[in-house]
C-alpha cells in the first residue's frame, strides 16, 4: 500500500560553512527526502503520523564550491540514513 508522506522543513540549521542559498538547500533536502521515501519506503517507526521536532543529520564532507542542490542532497541522504539502523544493528 502506497503511503503519502508530507515533508516540511521549518528550520534548517547548517554549521561549518557559508550557505550559498539556504532556500535552495531546503528545497533540495525536501525533494531528495521525498524521492528517498518513495523509492526506499518509510522506516517502521514512521508508519504512524508524527511530528519530529529535531533531527541531527550527522556529518559529511563537501567540496568547497559545492552547489546548493548538492548540499541539500547530502543532507537528505544523511537524514534518511539516520532513520534506518545500520545493517549490523538490525541483526541483533
Amino acid at each position: 500500500m502506497k503511503q503519502d508522506v508530507e515533508i516540511h522543513i521549518d528550520e534548517l540549521v547548517l554549521h561549518g560553512f557559508e550557505s550559498p542559498d539556504p532556500e535552495c538547500i531546503k528545497l533540495a533536502v525536501e525533494t531528495e527526502l521525498a524521492r528517498l521515501f518513495a523509492e526506499k519506503g518509510l522506516p517502521g517507526f514512521l508508519s504512524q503520523p508524527k511530528m519530529i521536532r529535531g533531527l541531527p543529520s550527522g556529518q559529511f564532507t563537501l567540496q568547497p564550491a559545492a552547489k546548493a542542490g548538492t548540499i541539500g542532497n547530502h543532507i537528505a541522504t544523511s537524514v534518511y540514513n539516520s532513520f534506518t539502523p545500520p545493517k549490523s544493528a538490525e541483526k541483533k
